[in-house]
């Protein structure tokens, strides 16, 4: 978007364009019924009054509507109008008045520079605005007619758009997919230390988890663990996050884990110092010399998939941890995250608290195993 000093600037110039046109016998006369809201509108700018200006701006729109006046005219018109909207943050109007300019540049056959300005404004107007489902169809129309000709900013706004809004809808595979695009756009444009970011990752790790995609999921939650860790944000989450990293190293190979260090060395978000934490020596349990024999399962079935994410078409996943009695049943189950609700881990906790095990035992005695962790994806086929 303009920035507001730029739309201070262009106004005027825009004015004179205006007077000069409504003369006697010009090719496109100007009807008062619009010059006088417009130059009451650029008079609250120049005033430095933008909440004055917005009422004017929107007459001198409508009038130029009812007068017909010509599409030029009426695209400087638009996107005044709907630039003055974002900049005093009504941003649902300003949504439909980026939707106004987009068609009235259609019909002047604008370059694709404004209209993939347009375009972008519009998408990002309804999502400042919280209505998703209309940024999200702004998003994808951007990619429909603009595509990979536009700019690497517009494009990763358009992609995080998508990502939270097909999030906010539980459509958690293709809101993956989409957070992966806004990441792969910061790449080419560098370094980005931000929450968002930092959520983004969240999100493409999440919906790599249902194709089972490990190293994916794993580079990801680097990204999202790393940048928290350097912002501070030490909260829930992020040890969620942290514990599903760590399940995930656990149960790698070593050339997975060198593959992952490379992978992250290579990325262009980073713009710290990483090291990739060595393995930690295990604990002294204090059982040389014991016979031991881990808890093994008998019955693991899977968890019911929550009827009222079924019938939203919701996919997602959940990690619980969990210990197994020396009796062999699960106990102290908790759930470490749910997404993208909390229903998943309801059904995975109801699971778990039906399995059963044979018992871990020490020199052939039973006892309790603790800090068990299991992961379930919930996908729709």
């Amino acid at each position: 978007m303009h920035e507001g000093a730029m739309l201070k600037f262009l106004i005027p110039v825009l004015g004179l364009v205006l007077a000069g046109m409504w003369l006697p016998g010009a090719a496109h006369a100007i009807p008062p019924s619009v010059m006088e809201p417009y130059r009451a509108y650029m008079a609250a700018i120049e005033a430095d009054d933008l909440e004055a200006a917005a009422p004017h701006a929107e007459e001198a729109w409508q009038a130029g509507v009812a007068a017909g006046i010509d599409d030029e005219t009426l695209a400087a018109l638009a996107e005044n109008r709907a630039q003055l909207y974002s900049d005093i943050e009504e941003h649902a109007r300003a949504g439909a008045a980026w939707d106004a300019t987009v068609e009235v540049l259609r019909r002047t056959g604008a370059d694709g520079d404004a209209l993939s300005s347009a375009m972008h404004n519009a998408a990002l107007s309804y999502f400042m605005a919280s209505r998703m489902t209309e940024a999200r169809q702004r998003a994808d129309a951007y990619l429909a007619e603009i595509g990979d000709a536009g700019p690497d900013a517009h494009l990763y706004t358009i992609h995080n758009i998508r990502a939270q809004s097909l999030w906010d809808a539980g459509r958690t595979r293709q809101a993956g997919a989409a957070a992966v695009e806004a990441l792969d756009m910061l790449e080419r444009i560098g370094p980005s230390v931000t929450q968002r970011t930092m959520a983004l990752a969240k999100l493409a790790a999440v919906g790599r988890s249902l194709t089972r995609d490990t190293q994916s999921m794993a580079f990801y939650l680097t990204l999202s663990t790393e940048i928290s860790e350097a912002l501070g944000w030490a909260d829930s989450q992020h040890e969620a996050m942290d514990a599903w990293l760590r399940y995930l190293r656990r149960n790698m190979t070593d050339r997975e884990r060198e593959d992952l260090f490379e992978r992250v060395m290579a990325s262009a978000l980073f713009d710290f110092e990483f090291e990739y934490p060595e393995s930690e020596p295990p604990e002294d349990d204090g059982l040389d010399g014991v016979e031991v024999q881990i808890a093994l399962p008998q019955d693991r079935r899977p968890p019911s998939y929550p009827y009222d994410a079924m019938q939203a078409g919701a996919e997602g996943t959940a990690m619980v941890q969990f210990d197994v009695s020396a009796t062999g049943r699960p106990e102290n189950i908790e759930v470490i995250f749910s997404v993208p609700y909390s229903t998943f881990g309801r059904a995975a906790v109801n699971a778990v608290r039906r399995w059963r095990y044979t018992p871990r035992t020490e020199d052939g005695q039973p006892v309790a195993e603790r800090g068990l962790q299991t992961m379930f994806e919930f996908t729709i086929q």
